[in-house]
């Protein structure tokens, strides 16, 4: 019986030493070089305005009249299809429409968006959403004739998108600005392809310049994740601490089991600015860190480590190919010049590749329209 109670003492005792080791907290070392990752800002910082963006438009947009996404292969031609439609809606559709431009206008002014410190948190997140459809309203009025708004609007908002990616701030901004840059670049080329060769282009356009890859890195985002990450998480400590039916032995269980959870996390995010993955991305390369088999700041036993890793591959080619996409931007704009690699033209377009942003699809070959070539 002694031996018994022997063993079992001892199992809890190595039980409790493995789940506990290591119990570090997450190191301000990390953090400090995240936070320099991000390089500095200059100017003034519109990030609060986001906030401002009015989401009724988005919920309440009227049915038949559809909307451009990224499977839509050319969203003028949609736009033209559809063209009474969105001719017919209410007016108070379209005062809902205005309110949306006005204060995109009101970003336009703005040089980056980047949260405060008390900014961050999943919960507190701007909505993406209207920036993101003012791109179909463009398509329907350039149909409608409205062609210098709609230009103006194409090359205010792609530039609104290089300015969100060029802020790094979060992921999720990022990749907003990287679908804004494309879709308003693809538009602005449907147009072009519409007007003579020559065509002057609204002043907003000329910001639009090729990028060092690394801009489009996902290492100086890391600092806005791992803030994130540490707001949620603040919070759901908070709930727990504050939770008068769960146990003392529970709640410990719990705080240990996210102590470790918190420094995984924060070492996962420093890994995307290894110097080995940074030269890959400046050389346009798809290369994001692997998982490693045994978490570095977790106990062998800790389930949450092993869920907790995320893998942001397709985010990182999404980034990138923002980028091909802005080379394609220049390539349209000085067509004597030599092609880049990976670009080639024909009488009528301009193709290049994309890297592969799902592992469903694969690596995607985009065809954009040159000036001037669907003039009849």
């Amino acid at each position: 019986m002694l031996a018994l109670t022997a063993f079992y003492q001892l199992s809890a005792a190595v039980f409790f030493a493995v789940f506990t080791y290591p119990n570090l907290p997450p190191d301000p070392a990390l953090v400090a070089q995240l936070a320099q990752a991000r390089g500095a800002v200059h100017g003034e910082n519109g990030y609060a305005v986001l906030f401002d963006l009015p989401v009724g438009a988005a919920k309440t947009w009227p049915e038949e009249v559809p909307r451009c996404n990224d499977d839509t292969v050319d969203c003028l031609a949609l736009a033209r299809a559809h063209l009474a439609a969105w001719q017919a809606v209410t007016a108070e559709t379209r005062a809902q429409w205005q309110q949306q431009g006005d204060t995109i206008n009101r970003l336009r002014d703005y040089d980056y968006f980047r949260p405060q410190p008390d900014q961050y948190g999943s919960d507190t997140l701007p909505s993406f959403r209207p920036l993101i459809q003012e791109n179909t309203l463009h398509a329907y009025r350039f149909a409608a004739g409205e062609r210098d708004a709609a230009l103006q609007g194409v090359c205010r908002d792609a530039h609104l998108g290089l300015k969100l990616m060029q802020s790094h701030s979060m992921v999720i901004q990022s990749v907003a600005g990287a679908t804004l840059l494309r879709r308003n670049l693809t538009l602005l080329a449907e147009m072009r392809a519409e007007l003579p060769a020559d065509a002057a282009l609204p002043a907003a356009c000329d910001a639009l310049q090729v990028q060092p890859a690394e801009t489009f890195a996902l290492c100086p985002l890391m600092y806005g994740e791992w803030m994130t990450y540490r707001e949620d998480t603040r919070r759901d400590n908070a709930k727990i601490a504050a939770d008068a039916e769960e146990s003392a032995a529970d709640k410990a269980f719990y705080f240990t089991l996210m102590r470790q959870a918190a420094a995984q996390r924060l070492y996962d995010n420093s890994r995307y600015c290894a110097p080995e993955i940074l030269a890959a991305i400046a050389r346009d390369e798809l290369r994001v860190p692997q998982q490693e088999r045994w978490p570095r700041y977790c106990s062998p036993i800790n389930p949450v480590c092993r869920f907790a890793w995320v893998d942001l591959r397709h985010f990182q080619a999404r980034l990138l190919n923002a980028n091909r996409y802005l080379r394609a931007f220049a390539v349209l704009q000085h067509p004597d010049a030599p092609l880049p690699p990976g670009y080639s033209r024909d009488g009528s377009g301009l193709t290049f590749t994309l890297h592969a942003e799902s592992a469903k699809e694969g690596a995607q070959t985009i065809t954009l329209p040159l000036p001037g070539s669907r003039l009849y």
